[in-house]
């Protein structure tokens, strides 16, 4: 499977996975969305931080794999 990140042309970053394709959404939630995605997916600060660091560790992993 290929991973690549790209910038759509709204400039908005993607990472295309395969067939998949994951969008980084960049506008701001109000109050209502940012308490359901805490209590649906557990979306809080600290666990969003924690995804980015572990999305980069494989990025980085999978840059290395290919060297």
């Amino acid at each position: 499977m290929v991973l690549c990140v790209e910038t759509g042309e709204d400039k908005v970053p993607f990472i295309q996975l395969g067939s998949h394709q994951l969008r980084l959404d960049l506008e701001d939630l109000d109050e209502a969305d940012k308490e359901r995605a805490a209590e649906e997916i557990r979306e809080t600060p600290e666990n969003v931080e924690i995804g980015l660091i572990k999305l980069r560790e494989l990025v980085e992993d999978l840059k290395m794999s290919r060297k």
